[in-house]
């Protein structure tokens, strides 16, 4: 069946973005002892057929290979989302991963399709991964494939359950669908994967009884200033003409590109702050400098912090979160600080929470807060 019929069927229109720019990558990397190196053949193969028909259908700028030259900060400057298909291996060279996550950090948005966790998947009896950004990136990394059940390991249908509405994911997706063709990890969970917003469950249980009764299979996430999508499904070529799971993609495509739309909040925090720890005015001045999603806090030599930060939506009052990159204490970078911010009147008010979003104060008046005042100031010019 031609893909259009599918739009027809299921009246997908042009308000997905045009003119978003996407490059799929289907790279397979060298096998190593901890990602040995495996090919979703077929389904890659269609997969590039589709995506090609799907980028005339909505006019994206779109790209697609099958190595990773893209991977500079050069060639990645131009790109809003990147697919990554069914990938394996060691994928990324050292300067390429650096290329990505600096990329990943002005805003980029990921769609991650089945074996995608399956590349850079070393991790270790302690949970520790040889590549830390990858495995935070999606949430898991694959442990084993499927086992035996009822009706095989794989190859079978299942019911997907949609689960999560907020983004419009039942628009053009009915709640509750039967995926033609499965196949199910078992997965190496990250320590952040609680926090990721599931959109869609798998009835796996009743085939897989060792896998969980709630057994996600879609959800999204925003990381180190970034947009992830990831779907569980599309092991197999017949993936690529189910209309649903088609449908699914392109609301996640959508979703991981609106990351590149201006924040009108973020707009606000951008330049060059002065001030105080409020209660200490005779201290010495600390200085914000806030540029994309970069956030450093200066006190002295001392006491200063390069982070990366998000804004999380419909919070009241306004949550900041923050990853430390690099500051004078080794022994706290790749930690996580979390406090809530308000502008009033050209001064920004920080009052920070510690190390979890729990920690964090209900106001600005809470006892024992430590409540920071900014003024903007003028770069200066050297």
């Amino acid at each position: 069946m031609k893909i259009f019929f599918v739009f027809l069927l299921f009246e997908v229109t042009l308000a997905l973005g045009e003119n978003l720019r996407i490059h799929r990558i289907d790279k397979l990397g060298p096998g190593s002892t901890n990602s040995p190196r495996f090919d979703h053949k077929e389904a890659r193969a269609e997969a590039k057929k589709v995506f090609a028909e799907l980028a005339l259908e909505h006019q994206w700028e779109f790209t697609q290979a099958s190595d990773s030259d893209i991977f500079t900060d050069e060639g990645l400057r131009n790109i809003d989302v990147i697919i990554f298909d069914n990938n394996s291996g060691m994928m990324l060279s050292e300067f390429e991963k650096q290329s990505f996550e600096k990329w990943m950090h002005n805003g980029g948005g990921v769609v991650g399709i089945h074996g995608a966790s399956h590349a850079h998947k070393g991790v270790d009896e302690s949970n520790e991964a040889e590549w830390e950004f990858w495995y935070g990136l999606w949430g898991v990394l694959h442990k084993t494939g499927p086992k035996e059940g009822p009706k095989g390991r794989r190859g079978y249908n299942d019911w997907i359950n949609m689960v999560d509405d907020q983004g419009n994911w039942t628009q053009k997706v009915p709640k509750r669908w039967l995926f033609e063709k499965v196949e199910w990890y078992f997965w190496n969970y990250h320590h952040d994967f609680p926090e990721v917003q599931v959109i869609a469950t798998a009835e796996a249980n009743l085939n897989q009884p060792d896998l969980p009764v709630y057994y996600p299979v879609t959800w999204t996430k925003e990381y180190e200033g970034g947009r992830v999508w990831y779907t569980n499904m599309g092991h197999y070529a017949e993936n690529f003409h189910q209309k649903e799971f088609i449908q699914h993609l392109l609301d996640g495509i959508r979703w991981a590109g609106e990351g590149n739309a201006p924040n009108p909040e973020k707009q606000k925090l951008q330049g060059n702050w002065e001030g105080h720890l409020i209660g200490h005015e005779e201290g010495e001045k600390i200085t914000l400098t806030i540029s994309g999603d970069s956030l450093h806090f200066h006190r002295d030599e001392e006491f200063w912090f390069k982070t990366i930060f998000t804004l999380p939506s419909d919070t009241s009052p306004k949550q900041l979160h923050t990853k430390i990159k690099d500051c004078a204490d080794s022994g706290i970078i790749g930690e996580d600080v979390f406090a809530i911010y308000k502008i009033e009147h050209g001064t920004l008010f920080i009052n920070t929470g510690g190390d979890s979003v729990e920690a964090l104060p209900e106001n600005f008046e809470s006892d024992g807060a430590t409540l920071y005042r900014f003024k903007k100031v003028q770069a200066e010019v050297k």
